[in-house]
């Protein structure tokens, strides 16, 4: 873990709800870690914050420093992201940092689904780009998906069916919704009396 937190605020995720603000540790400090690791026989290191690219100045700081220090001809890494961050310029700075794999929570192939749970932001479109920006940097992608939203119907998760099996993803995993306290959809649940 690199960092705590995460900015968004899904209305499925305790995440948000559970730590107030993001708190990153420095890039030097996460520099010095990752040293520890590999100079103990590390071949690979998995970074399961929330949401590691979240500060692009950081991530910009940590791969200069991995690669000053000749770490990324040394270890690969995994990482969780999110689609709308995921632009040119970050591909390249995870590419030169040896990354082998993104994990991205692509949630639905339904642009209606989207806004539902994870607000404006998010979108097929955005979804769709951010896998193929990927792939075609060389970068594998693993993505989660959660059928079971309110809104969901037969159509929406058709949707995401489709969308799964039009895309250029490694790996993939489908969730049913599960409402997790203090998340609006937990409230929701509440009101229904299902929880």
């Amino acid at each position: 873990f690199t960092s705590r937190g995460c900015p968004y605020k899904c209305i499925f995720c305790s995440s948000s709800h559970f730590w107030n603000t993001v708190r990153f540790h420095s890039a030097k400090y996460v520099l010095e870690e990752i040293a520890y690791l590999v100079k103990r026989g590390a071949k690979h290191i998995s970074f399961t914050d929330d949401l590691f690219i979240a500060n692009k100045k950081r991530l910009g700081d940590i791969v200069d420093g991995v690669k000053k220090e000749g770490i990324n001809g040394k270890v690969t890494f995994t990482m969780w992201c999110r689609a709308n961050l995921i632009t040119p310029e970050t591909v390249k700075l995870l590419k030169e940092m040896k990354t082998e794999l993104v994990s991205l929570g692509l949630e639905s192939g339904s642009d209606e689904v989207l806004k539902y749970a994870k607000g404006s932001i998010a979108s097929v479109a955005d979804n769709e780009r951010a896998v193929n920006l990927l792939k075609d940097n060389g970068i594998n992608v693993q993505a989660t998906f959660i059928i079971g939203f309110p809104i969901d119907t037969r159509e929406t998760i058709m949707q995401t069916l489709n969308f799964i099996k039009r895309s250029r993803l490694d790996s993939f995993e489908v969730y049913i919704l599960a409402p997790m306290p203090a998340t609006p959809i937990w409230e929701y649940a509440k009101k229904r009396g299902i929880v």
